[in-house]
């Protein structure tokens, strides 16, 4: 009777123990689940305040360039965003007006752009010329692949509203 007990005792101990360790592991793997949602909710903050910080910065630095700069560096942040495949982002750019008459699909756009600026375009810099907050930037597109001789003349039309608010469009050539 007395093993039985002592046995009954012992076997009672090892399940406290077991239920203990198991208790230990989940509040650990709950810690940890803590953590990781912590980490993550911070890191979502500081990437929107970094978002946020780049944007004053970029805003800061166009305001210190000159216009044919600016006017530039939004043409060039076009070309990116095709150059990138965000081919949505660089549509919702365009005027309404010149979307409506000349790509009225997203997928026309596409089409267009992929043809007329491949992957080895480069440009020049020609002329500007400014009507109010309208430029127009005169520029030379130049396939690289296909040598000297094959270059074409592009006007680009910018309507700066605000620094790094702005929409163009383009002679469609």
């Amino acid at each position: 009777m007395k093993k039985e007990i002592n046995f009954k005792n012992i076997l009672i101990i090892f399940i406290i123990f077991v239920l203990i360790f198991i208790n230990l592991v989940v509040l650990l793997k709950m810690n940890e689940v803590d953590k990781k949602i912590i980490k993550n909710t911070s890191k979502v903050i500081s990437e929107e305040d970094e978002e946020e910080q780049n944007q004053d910065y970029e805003e800061k630095k166009l305001e210190d360039m000159e216009e044919r700069d600016r006017m530039e560096y939004y043409f060039y942040e076009f070309i990116s965003l095709i150059h990138d495949e965000k081919y949505s982002e660089a549509y919702g750019l365009l005027y309404p007006e010149f979307k409506e008459r000349y790509f009225k699909t997203e997928e026309d756009f596409t089409k267009y752009v992929k043809k007329l600026y491949p992957s080895s375009v480069g440009f020049s810099y020609n002329d500007i010329s400014r009507q109010g907050n309208i430029y127009v930037l005169s520029i030379t597109v130049i396939d690289v692949n296909k040598g000297k001789g094959k270059e074409k003349s592009q006007r680009i039309v910018i309507q700066e509203n605000n620094f790094n608010d702005f929409r163009l469009s383009f002679q469609v050539i």
